[in-house]
This record gives structure tokens, sequence and C-alpha cells, in this order.
């Protein structure tokens, strides 16, 4: 795990302009999409686990909100930037609207009793919160992320090599050292 961006030569932050090459589901080979498959279960993952450490309500809006990036993934693609992976869909323009979206819903519906949220704000607060998990981890490769779009397309990124092996082991485990323990502090138990 290191520090140095091999496309650009630089220890620390580094930015990546335009987009890089395009990644999707589409003539990907079974290795490719298993390791894309590792890498969107480690988002849910991460996602549901940062929800239920902050008690926010329901834990599996933010699974939801941690693996909706990833839906540029079936994008076709024929098509440009920012309608590519880690385009549009991964910034966090378009994670603020996608909450206000379901925020509105929620508000609209709440009359209704048809969701099951203890208050307006808990469901697109864990979404947005999920959705912000996904930003901040693939900030921790190469490829980087667009944080500032669309007054800039250049993505920041450290390369850390978040989604290898090892580093997706040790989210995996600290996930599941959260959850277990919430669990446990839940039932009353200590052990």
């Amino acid at each position: 795990m290191g520090l140095i961006s091999p496309r650009h030569g630089n220890a620390g932050i580094h930015t990546v302009t335009g987009s890089t090459e395009p990644v999707s589901f589409h003539g990907a080979g079974l290795e490719h999409r298993l390791y894309v498959l590792a890498a969107v279960l480690t988002h849910a993952l991460v996602g549901y686990a940062f929800i239920s450490l902050l008690d926010a309500s329901p834990p599996l809006a933010g699974l939801v909100g941690a693996i909706l990036p990833d839906i540029d993934l079936l994008f076709a693609p024929a098509w440009s930037f920012p309608f590519v992976h880690r385009g549009l869909t991964h910034t966090p323009l378009c994670g603020a609207v996608i909450t206000g979206v379901i925020w509105l819903g929620t508000k609209w519906t709440s009359g209704q009793q048809s969701l099951p949220i203890s208050d307006d704000r808990g469901l697109p607060t864990a979404l947005l919160f999920g959705y912000g998990s996904h930003l901040l981890l693939d900030s921790f490769t190469v490829s980087g992320v667009p944080w500032l779009y669309p007054m800039s397309t250049v993505r920041l990124g450290v390369d850390a090599e978040i989604h290898g092996f090892e580093a997706s082991l040790l989210l995996w485990l600290c996930c599941t050292v959260i959850l277990v323990r919430r669990r446990r502090s839940r039932d009353g138990t200590t052990q």
C-alpha cells in the first residue's frame, strides 16, 4: 500500500484530469467482474456498518446509499464523461440531489405513514452518509473522485489501493467488529 501514483509519479494526493479508462461490466472478463463485485459489496458493508455505528436509522439506507454511485457501472461503454464510471454519480452533487429527492419524498409521504422511518430525516441522512462513505473510500484509489464537479472534472485521490485484497479484508474485519459490537450493545450482552 503506497502513496505513489503509478500514473503521475507523485507522492501523496494526486489528480486525474478528464476521464480515464472506462470501467464497466460490458465485455469484462470473470476476474474483473469478481473484482468489481467485491468492491461493491465492500461499499455496501461499509455503508451499513457506518450508519449502524452512527445509530442513524435505518442502516439499510446506508447500504443503498453506499452502492448507488456504482450504478454507473451499468452505463454504456460508448458514453463519455460525465456518464462513465467515476463520473457524475461519483460526485457530492449527485449524492445531494438524490438525498434531496428522497427527503422531499419522505416529507410528501410522511403524512400517509407509508415509509417505515422514525422521522423524515432518518432515511435521507442515512442515504447521504452511505453515499459519502462510498466517495470517501473511492478517494483512496488511483482513479480518485471528481469532488468539485461540475466546477472541475479533476479527480482527487490517494493511491492507497483501498480495493486491493488486504485493504478490503481489513475493511470487512473492521465492519464485522462494529456490527457485532452494535448488536451486543443492543442485546445487552458484553461478551
